[in-house]
């Protein structure tokens, strides 16, 4: 995976990037979402979406581009959903028809619909906020 700050080769999540330092602790939009609604970095979804990405995900170079992909822009969408002033329904509609059942699909072991739902998600943000 590139680091998504300087493009590095390599960079491991929770661990600094061996060119710029940056330490990418990933799930951007997931961990927005989950501050938004009060909830600790350790949750439940954090932890159970954390624990798909860095299993399931890292299996096939289709999935780890995706992750790759994500890193690339999740931060950039973050900025713009915290622009709008509607924000906070954004977020509870990201967590209510993306987040929660990517979780559900998960513990379902159900990877396939939770890699489609996030597929889902990333689509409706972009059409959302371009």
């Amino acid at each position: 995976m590139q680091c998504p700050m300087c493009q590095y080769p390599f960079i491991a999540i929770g661990r600094p990037c061996g060119s710029c330092g940056y330490v990418c602790e990933g799930c951007f939009v997931t961990t927005a979402v989950c501050e938004c609604a009060d909830l600790s970095d350790d949750c439940h979804a954090l932890s159970v979406l954390r624990g798909f990405r860095d299993s399931y995900m890292m299996e096939t170079a289709d999935r780890v581009e995706q992750v790759e992909e994500y890193y690339r822009i999740a931060p950039l969408l973050v900025e713009r959903i915290n622009e709008n002033k509607d924000c906070d329904e954004i977020y509870n509609h990201l967590r209510n028809s993306f987040i929660l059942p990517a979780v559900k699909a998960v513990e379902d072991g159900e990877n396939e619909r939770a890699e489609t739902t996030y597929k889902n998600m990333m689509s409706w943000l972009k059409k959302r906020l371009n």
